[in-house]
């Protein structure tokens, strides 16, 4: 939980865990042994200065009253399909039901397919009309909807997800307690009413930057058995994710 928190990336904790084998012990390691692994100077020092006074107790009681729920990378649950990515997040911070995580084949008991379905968030009719037709077949046919619970197609899959009573997971760029757009707050709410899921790498309150918005595509992509694209610019963030799913062996739509 605590190198989640950090100023350390996920590519420094996987030099880490690579180095250590597990967390308490990367956590507890020395400058040199963190300067042998090119960790070094500002972000060294930013890290040092952060686990020094970093309170766990507290930070595990903030999650439990926002009920959210750590999953670290050497957690059982940690989605094995998100593990083995190049940059895989450190851990998840989720809120709702974490059996929307189980892969269908591996668990006994787990959710079915799980497709994500982006695209631009200046829809057009058309944009509607496909996202609303091809995601309500979807959930009628027991597949979980993973988007990111932006305004326009994500925002729209999740809603018709939710209209035909089927399961929706939102990967959010921000902190899980946070609902960003905030004209989605509705959907949000509703996700977590119907026995959605909501996650994020990302701290509590951490707000979005562009940054987080292009890394969150990976995490729809990795979670996600295919890529479903109703409707997207060039060069838009949905192309983005796309290139994340085939770069990870997945179909896309």
């Amino acid at each position: 939980l605590g190198f989640s928190l950090s100023n350390l990336g996920p590519k420094s904790f996987l030099k880490l865990i690579n180095e250590f084998g597990a967390a308490e012990r990367a956590w507890n390691a020395s400058e040199k042994e963190y300067e042998r692994l090119g960790i070094v100077k500002i972000t060294y020092r930013k890290f040092d200065e952060f686990r020094r006074t970093y309170n766990s107790i507290q930070y595990t009681g903030w999650l439990k009253k926002e009920k959210v729920e750590f999953i670290g990378f050497g957690d059982k649950r940690y989605p094995t399909s998100l593990k083995n990515i190049e940059n895989p997040p450190i851990g998840l911070f989720c809120k709702g039901n974490l059996t929307l995580l189980r892969h269908p084949g591996l668990d006994p008991g787990s959710s079915s397919l799980r497709i994500g379905v982006v695209g631009t968030r200046r829809i057009t009719q058309y944009g509607r009309d496909v996202t609303s037709m091809l995601v309500t077949d979807l959930v009628k046919n027991g597949v979980v909807i993973v988007s990111g619970l932006a305004l326009g197609v994500d925002g729209l899959a999740h809603h018709v997800a939710l209209l035909n009573h089927g399961y929706a997971i939102a990967v959010l760029a921000c902190g899980v307690d946070c609902c960003l757009p905030s004209e989605n707050y509705n959907l949000y709410s509703q996700i977590l009413q119907q026995n959605g899921l909501i996650i994020s790498e990302y701290p509590l309150s951490q707000p979005p930057n562009k940054g987080t918005f292009l890394a969150r595509n990976r995490i729809v992509a990795a979670i996600s058995d295919g890529l479903l694209i109703t409707e997207a610019a060039e060069g838009s963030g949905s192309l983005v994710t796309a290139e994340y799913s085939l770069q990870y062996g997945k179909k896309v739509f």
